[in-house]
């Protein structure tokens, strides 16, 4: 490597050897769940505007 000025000798007797790269860990949450996440969180924000005029009409009409 070209940041190591002087390699240790552990890595001259035991090169590195040429194989598969390891899989990448997968994300704490999946593209998905971000989704899903972000989506229940929109929904949940929306829900006090959305809510609050059924409830004055409610409020409003005649009990049936």
């Amino acid at each position: 490597m070209t940041l190591m000025v002087a390699p240790a000798p552990e890595f001259q007797r035991h090169p590195r050897k040429p194989g598969p790269r390891p899989p990448k860990p997968p994300p704490s949450i999946s593209p998905a769940e971000a989704r899903a996440t972000s989506a229940s969180t929109a929904r949940v924000g929306r829900t006090p505007t959305l809510s609050i005029p059924p409830r004055a009409t409610l409020g409003m009409s005649p009990p049936a």
